[in-house]
């Protein structure tokens, strides 16, 4: 049976959903209205939801190495003061806010891949809450429930909790901005929520150094949409964010100097591997959530059939037509934020160029925002919709318990760390690993001894050459923060006549193995598992 006039099986829907309309969408009457009251079980309902994933990402943390980028977020936090840790931040090419949150949380007493992450795991529980609230202020809990279901359920999105860098926090303060624009348009609390802006923007840009754009243009397409709609410039909330964009004069000069190198080397390699490009739309499909086929089928044709039964359209009495249309300006923000991909590769594209499917993780926020706003309109019409949306919203928290339970991270695909075949090859003989993405998890994670013996030749010269040469150079320009320690090309060559090599099948990050050959060196495979060889390389007598 239909959720709204009828009841659910199993379900006490006025214990659950609130559908009770907000007033006539004109600027004095939102400015004049409350929120819809929430019931006690959605703080409790929405409160498990983000424990529940919190609770797993923790778990999967707890049973993980760190890898490449997660490294170097460990080599910074862990700076003998802060001083140095703000230099290394430049290094890293990141604002330190991160870095400062997990050297907090790498005091307490647990593992220190958990302690990291939990900036990460914190963040995206508020961002999901965040979402909620938004969505929440627009229509009924069903729908805020939906969109919280489709950001948990994005692919996509499923690294965030995981990752030790900071694209978690960068949605969590561009969902906080989003809802403190939200009240400031609204009210009561002008003030205090315009000010929330203000922070919001400046915490966002401590985070990432595309804070502003994250923050900037959501905001600013929808305050474009109201004052438009109202004929009259609203200049508090735009003020806020330019407050806000202070910030930028803190963070963006000192990476912008240190990386400056990295950034040219870029420009001017010919076959680097991720410039910005059409075909990176394609993210799109990996940050839909997964509402597929089978489940919507499921869902839709008992609705149907209870649908039929029932009068074929909503009468004019119906509560669902007396509804205020959502705010346009609502749907506009949430709508630039689902357009942060093709945003991004525009800026990278006449900027950096240097495109990272990260970088576009805000289109995740936009597309969960939009299909919580989306189906609530359908909704009005179609009172169907109610029933697909319960199912999608239980559809959507499966697939991401699921999904962020198994989660390949690059170090299990990579790792060298605890590989019975790489450590087979430990004959006393020194090791040189092709890849700096494996060397640098392998190097942090391995003892004295090993650590002795393992090597990565570093020519930055001839590396800029390759598609992939950014893990070296960072590798390179954190050496003097205690990154794992890497050899020079040619002194290590000059004073080694016989050594061995381990790749693991990654040919645009071990250029170091046709290097070798083209220079008349001599490999002969010894062990092969896979993608994964060792050779044993020794100089000819040539």
């Amino acid at each position: 049976m239909r959720l709204g006039t009828g009841t659910w099986p199993g379900l006490d829907r006025t214990l659950l959903f609130s559908n009770k309309p907000w007033p006539k969408s004109t600027e004095a009457d939102r400015e004049a209205s409350q929120a819809p009251p929430v019931r006690w079980t959605e703080p409790v309902i929405l409160a498990a939801i983000v424990l529940t994933f919190a609770a797993i990402a923790i778990w999967v943390d707890a049973h993980r190495t760190l890898w490449f980028d997660e490294i170097g977020t460990m080599v910074v936090s862990t700076q003998p003061s802060l001083r140095e840790m703000f230099l290394a931040s430049h290094a890293d090419g990141n604002p330190p806010l991160f870095f400062l949150l997990a050297r907090l949380f790498l005091t307490l007493p647990i593992p220190p891949e958990v302690a990291i992450c939990l900036p990460s795991i914190l963040a995206t529980g508020v961002t999901a809450i965040m979402i909620y609230v938004f969505v929440r202020r627009d229509t009924n809990s069903l729908y805020a429930f939906l969109a919280t279901s489709a950001f948990y359920g994005s692919p996509f999105g499923l690294f965030a909790p995981l990752e030790a860098r900071p694209y978690a926090l960068l949605l969590c303060f561009t969902s906080i901005a989003l809802c403190c624009w939200q009240a400031a348009v609204r009210g009561p609390h002008k003030s205090l929520a315009t000010a929330g802006v203000a922070l919001a923007t400046s915490a966002a840009i401590f985070s990432h150094q595309y804070g502003v754009i994250y923050v900037g243009f959501p905001l600013l397409a929808a305050e474009t949409v109201r004052s438009w709609r109202d004929k009259k410039f609203h200049p508090a909330v735009i003020a806020a964010m330019a407050v806000g964009a202070v910030s930028l004069v803190f963070t963006f000069p000192p990476m912008l100097r240190a990386q400056a190198g990295l950034l040219e080397a870029i420009k001017q390699c010919p076959v680097f591997f991720a410039r910005p490009s059409l075909a990176s739309l394609s993210l799109y499909s990996q940050m839909l959530p997964q509402f597929v086929p089978v489940v919507a089928l499921a869902a839709a044709i008992p609705a149907l059939l209870a649908y039929s039964l029932k009068t074929g359209k909503s009468s004019p009495g119906n509560q669902r037509l007396r509804q205020p249309s959502i705010p346009l300006e609502d749907s506009f923000a949430a709508l630039a934020l689902v357009l942060i991909l093709p945003v991004m590769l525009l800026l990278t594209s006449v900027g950096t160029g240097y495109f990272w499917a990260r970088y576009a993780v805000g289109s995740v926020l936009g597309i969960a925002i939009l299909t919580g706003l989306l189906m609530s309109r359908v909704s009005r019409r179609l009172v169907v919709v109610d029933n697909l949306a319960i199912a999608c919203v239980f559809y959507g928290l499966v697939f991401g318990v699921f999904g962020i339970s198994t989660i390949r991270l690059p170090d299990q695909v990579m790792g060298a760390e605890h590989d019975p075949f790489f450590l087979s090859a430990r004959t006393g003989e020194p090791m040189v690993i092709a890849s700096a993405v494996v060397f640098s998890s392998t190097w942090w994670y391995s003892d004295s001894k090993l650590r002795t013996q393992i090597h990565y030749l570093s020519d930055l010269s001839y590396a800029v050459k390759n598609p992939e040469f950014v893990s070296e150079y960072s590798l390179a320009l954190e050496q003097p923060f205690g990154a794992p320690r890497i050899d020079d090309y040619h002194e290590f060559l000059s004073t080694h006549r016989q050594f061995l090599l381990y790749c693991v099948g990654t040919p645009r990050l071990e250029w170091t193995k046709d290097r070798l050959i083209h220079e008349g060196w001599n490999l002969a495979l010894i062990r092969s598992e896979g993608s994964k060889k060792i050779y044993r390389v020794t100089r000819t007598n040539s």
